[in-house]
């Protein structure tokens, strides 16, 4: 009969598959272990997210990024800023989204560059996903009405 504290044995060896995996350095299963520990240990989540953008992963770069901009310190905006550009120049929709979103508040910038920062939503809203786009949209809007001066050059 099996405790309680037990975990049944497919439920170890796909545990065990996933840390052997992700000590390998693949991707979905660093991604996956990230995800499965963030609540308990997000200082490990965050080491696990790293490794897997350091691979040259995009989601894993856009999923670093987030976890870094939502402690909301300057030091961490600068590295998501920082993550968050590197997926957006590799086509990642997202990214691109990030990127707009940071540069428009001045988060992981020197100064919030409103311009700049409607070129990179417009580059999100026609990245592709739907989701996105919409939020992109969004966020040019918020843009757009808080300066007025840069409608005409759109």
């Amino acid at each position: 009969m099996m405790g309680l504290q037990e975990a049944p044995k497919p439920v170890e060896d796909e545990l065990a598959s996933l840390s052997a995996r992700a000590e390998q350095g693949d991707v979905e299963a660093l991604l996956k272990q990230a995800e499965r520990v963030e609540e308990q240990e997000p200082q490990r989540a965050l080491e696990l997210l790293e490794r897997a953008a350091q691979v040259e992963s995009p989601r894993a770069m856009v999923r670093l990024g987030v976890a870094l901009q939502a402690k909301k310190t300057q030091a961490d905006d600068l590295e998501a800023y920082r993550w968050f550009r590197k997926a957006a120049d590799a086509k990642d929709p997202e990214a691109m989204l990030w990127v707009g979103l940071l540069v428009a508040e001045g988060r992981g910038v020197k100064a919030a560059e409103p311009a700049i920062a409607l070129q990179w939503l417009a580059r999100a809203e026609q990245g592709g996903l739907p989701g996105v786009a919409k939020r992109a949209a969004a966020a040019r809007a918020k843009v757009l009405a808080q300066h007025p001066e840069l409608a005409e050059k759109e």
